[in-house]
């Protein structure tokens, strides 16, 4: 019989009570810098939800899709309300 490994899930969450640029994509890229991150989840949404980001220096405007595939992260989309 093999060892059983335990894992620890940790999680960073980015919250914000309004809807708008209020600055949540632009930390959640900051966090993504680090090597420590294997997921980034974006949830609920409409469909021209996004952010704008400035990834090596250049302005990037995502709409939809988690600031985590500029990092090369795993990124997943969970449903929105539209």
């Amino acid at each position: 019989m093999g060892t059983r490994m335990k894992k620890n899930l940790l999680a960073d969450v980015v919250v914000d009570l309004q809807l708008g640029d209020s600055g949540k994509g632009k930390v959640t890229h900051s966090l993504l810098k680090s090597s420590e991150y294997t997921h980034c989840v974006r949830f609920n949404g409409g469909h021209n939800a996004g952010h704008t980001i400035y990834h090596d220096g250049k302005k990037v405007v995502t709409h939809i899709i988690p600031s985590g595939v500029l990092r090369g992260v795993r990124s997943i989309i969970g449903p929105g309300w539209n």
